[in-house]
């Protein structure tokens, strides 16, 4: 399963096709982006044990709404999301070869994975 993962530190968004995936390209972005690991360390996660259901408010392709039963992992440094595969495909499709944390369409795409107040969380972070 898809998960996009959110940086409350820089606003920066990732996506990765498998947890082992988000988990390495979490660890790299701290690494390269900040001089640190993440906070949680990211390895220490566990996806059985630390995610929670989320419910994920989203559109068909008609414009009528529908509830997607997610998964979320929440810390003071950075948000992980299980994703539909549908966005997972659109994002690595029109995003392939740029930075996607400088993508409106990452933003648009991925904004109803995450609570309602992640971004405010990013404000008071540092």
């Amino acid at each position: 399963m898809p998960f996009a993962a959110y940086c409350k530190k820089r606003g920066n968004y990732l996506i990765g096709k498998w947890f082992v995936n988000i988990q390495g390209i979490i660890a790299e972005h701290f690494q390269k982006q900040h001089n640190q690991i993440p906070d949680p360390n990211i390895y220490t996660v566990d996806f059985n044990r630390d995610f929670f259901a989320n419910d994920v408010e989203l559109e068909t392709d008609e414009f009528r709404p529908y509830t997607f039963q997610s998964k979320l992992f929440d810390s003071q440094n950075y948000c992980i999301a299980v994703i539909i595969g549908k966005h997972f495909d659109y994002l690595q499709r029109e995003l392939t070869g740029k930075p996607i944390e400088d993508k409106e369409t990452a933003e648009l795409t991925l904004y109803p994975y995450f609570p309602a107040g992640y971004d405010s969380d990013r404000k008071n972070s540092k």
